[in-house]
């Protein structure tokens, strides 16, 4: 009998007709970088019965190795945006020319919610950079080539169609211990970012 509510509730959810069974991070209404094992949500399967009891799936970006992500944790936690220290743009911009030409770029401002204690204990000389992250300040991200898309004009990660108020996720290239959150309030078509806290996708 519980095989068989069981077998019931797996095709129910494949066909989509449990509720809630697409539920989790969105519901949360969070992302979480690293292994977050708060960045859990409770509920999702209680919808087929109590048979199955409480089931547990994560919104962190481990969940992926672990196998525990809730059921739309890829439609609602992107892979996070890359990023780099501004002061590698002058290098890019030589090596870019021709793309420029075509297409200068733009810039979008974040506010940094959350940063990794991993950003802080780097000691490479190229990620010195990542110590100067800070809680709650606001950074500049150049979106320009190479990372510039040709096709879609885009950089990946910049956070287009995200909601003012929506957790999105960023990493630092060479560091993948140096990792957060950040919100998306503005971008600009025409920018220049400021000789502080300025960054650009890789």
């Amino acid at each position: 009998m519980a095989h068989s509510a069981l077998l019931a509730w797996a095709w129910a959810l494949a066909l989509g007709a449990v509720p809630g069974a697409q539920a989790g991070c969105a519901e949360l209404g969070r992302c979480c970088p690293g292994r977050d094992l708060t960045c859990v949500f409770r509920d999702w399967a209680e919808a087929a019965g109590p048979s199955l009891g409480t089931q547990l799936c994560y919104c962190d970006q481990e969940c992926i190795t672990a196998r525990d992500c809730c059921p739309d944790y890829t439609s609602v936690c992107p892979v996070p945006a890359l990023i780099t220290t501004g002061a590698f743009r002058n290098g890019r911009k030589k090596r870019a020319l021709a793309y420029e030409r075509k297409s200068t770029g733009y810039c979008v401002m974040f506010r940094l919610v959350t940063i990794a204690v991993g950003c802080l204990q780097t000691r490479a000389p190229y990620t010195q950079w990542m110590r100067y992250l800070t809680q709650g300040h606001t950074v500049c991200v150049f979106c320009e080539p190479p990372a510039l898309d040709m096709k879609s004009l885009r950089c990946y990660g910049d956070g287009k169609g995200s909601r003012g108020d929506q957790l999105l996720q960023w990493q630092a290239v060479g560091n993948p211990s140096c990792r957060g959150t950040w919100k998306k309030f503005q971008q600009l078509e025409a920018c220049s970012c400021p000789a502080v806290h300025n960054f650009l996708f890789v």
